[in-house]
């Protein structure tokens, strides 16, 4: 993410206090609670579907253009496509 922007500079700290607070959490719950709202909760949700879904389209799309340029048959690309069922698989 580029956080050279006024309006990116916000999500960027956000993101980057969040993630230690989660990660603060992850390591030791009794004395360090995340203390993220649900508003906070329910941004962050939002976030990842978004990045989610825009990650999914990117490698989707990267598949259809391998088709398009030859590189792959159309067998490789059934399986490619179907093979896109977690989102973390295309990261």
């Amino acid at each position: 993410m580029n956080c050279s922007t006024d309006t990116t500079v916000v999500g960027c700290q956000l993101l980057r206090d969040v993630s230690a607070r989660c990660q603060l959490y992850v390591n030791d719950p009794l004395n360090n609670p995340h203390g993220l709202s649900n508003e906070e909760r329910s941004k962050l949700e939002i976030i990842h579907r978004t990045l989610t879904q825009a990650l999914m389209n990117l490698k989707n799309g990267e598949i259809d253009e391998n088709l398009l340029r030859n590189v792959i048959n159309e067998t490789e690309h059934k399986q490619l496509k179907s093979a896109i069922t977690d989102p973390y698989t295309c990261i």
